[in-house]
């Protein structure tokens, strides 16, 4: 649904009432998006440009979604790409959604929180 502007999420929500996502911009999209092809993974994270297009896409696919259980509520964008170091990447090159999780938590604290920071993109309710 992101096509092409995120390379990899995880799920966040389980046991929460509401999904969220942490995503991994694809940045050559993304710099190409936003007309910045040396952006820094910071910068592409927090692009307007950027956020408005995965909000965008998320709109869409929600629209599609509407259920509960297949919605997704809220984005935050990541710059830190994963770390295979710390378990996140496995042998095969995927992402390990359960080592992510553990080490992110803060990050899925931030993104579930009942105020979000400007950071998380929070999607219209349905």
């Amino acid at each position: 649904a992101t096509a092409p502007l995120l390379q990899d999420v995880v799920v966040t929500g389980h046991d929460r009432m509401q999904l969220g996502l942490l995503a991994w911009p694809q940045l050559p999209a993304c710099r190409k998006r936003m007309g910045a092809p040396a952006a820094s993974p910071a910068e592409v994270a927090a692009s307007p440009v950027v956020r408005e297009a995965v909000a965008q896409a998320l709109a869409r696919y929600n629209a599609a979604h509407p259920a509960s259980s297949t919605r997704i509520a809220r984005v935050m964008l990541l710059a830190e790409p994963p770390s295979a170091a710390d378990g996140e990447i496995n042998e095969k090159a995927y992402i390990n959604q359960a080592a992510v999780l553990a080490r992110r938590a803060d990050r899925v604290q931030q993104l579930h929180a009942a105020e979000p920071s400007s950071e998380v993109i929070v999607m219209p309710a349905a």
